[in-house]
């Protein structure tokens, strides 16, 4: 595999020929967030809050959570790329797999999409086909 780009912000940028060789390595890619990535897929602007996920699949918030940074976490070693700080001085783990926008709506509950990467969604749609 090729390797990772990193965006000025210290994101990691995977193109869709990336993104689909990871969907399939299942040391990376949980069966639960990939049902979680499809179901993402299907949604309106390929979008979803946290909270959306967990009702779903019937879940805690924290387990939606758990899912897409445990996946990021193996992302970025695989790559040998240290991830981003986040505000709180921990970890940015949440913009490998969805986009990074600052100025994102939120829903009415006042809570986050989570909006999938337009090359991840490729890969998804590929897999799919």
């Amino acid at each position: 595999m090729k390797s990772a780009l990193v965006d000025a912000s210290g994101t990691i940028q995977l193109d869709d020929t990336q993104w689909f060789e990871l969907l399939h390595d299942k040391k990376i890619i949980s069966e639960n967030l990939l049902q979680m990535l499809f179901f993402i897929l299907d949604q309106k602007n390929q979008e979803s809050t946290a909270t959306e996920l967990a009702e779903h699949f019937r879940v805690p918030h924290q387990a939606v959570t758990l899912w897409y940074v445990n996946a990021s976490k193996k992302i970025y070693d695989k790559f040998g790329i240290t991830p981003p700080p986040n505000d709180d001085g921990g970890k940015r783990y949440w913009t490998v797999c969805f986009m990074n926008k600052t100025d994102h709506e939120k829903d009415e509950h006042d809570h986050w999409y989570l909006q999938l990467r337009p090359s991840l969604a490729k890969a998804l749609q590929k897999d799919r086909a």
